[in-house]
């Protein structure tokens, strides 16, 4: 399921039984028809990717965007230790960070980071920054995925 997931741009997500009630309200925002930054990462181990910029397609002041990243492509959790994706606009001096001290869904062993708190300049570009580490050097894909929230 990871795998088709992966290929078709969606998302896949590992959870507990005894949290899903909290992952599934997180994924129902899934129907929202316009992801507009779609990015599978390979790591193994620990380390740093600059990604692709983000460019935000909103035409008012700014935009807020639903952002929805896994930690590990497989169930339960057993390698991650970290992860950090920034975005950040140099010239607007504007940044914001994901994280394991921004998403509660962590604390649930489950495989899903995730915020609605991804707000956008309009028609500026923000540069993508991913820091990593896992316990072993087991290679899997990440998902990221950004959503019009409107």
């Amino acid at each position: 399921m990871y795998d088709i997931a992966t290929r078709t741009n969606g998302i896949c997500v590992f959870e507990s039984d005894d949290w899903i009630h909290w992952t599934s309200p997180y994924i129902t925002q899934l129907d929202t028809p316009y992801t507009i930054y779609s990015l599978n990462v390979g790591v193994a181990g620990s380390g740093n990717f600059s990604l692709p910029p983000i460019k935000s397609p909103c035409t008012t002041l700014f935009c807020d965007y639903f952002l929805l990243m896994t930690i590990q492509d497989h169930g339960p959790l057993d390698s991650f230790q970290t992860a950090k994706l920034t975005w950040q606009n140099i010239p607007n001096n504007s940044s914001d960070s994901l994280d394991n001290n921004t998403t509660y869904l962590k604390l649930s062993n489950g495989s899903l980071f995730v915020t609605t708190a991804m707000s956008l300049d309009a028609n500026m570009s923000y540069s993508m920054n991913l820091d990593y580490d896992y316990s072993d050097t087991r290679y899997q894909i990440l998902q990221i995925r950004v959503l019009d929230v409107v």
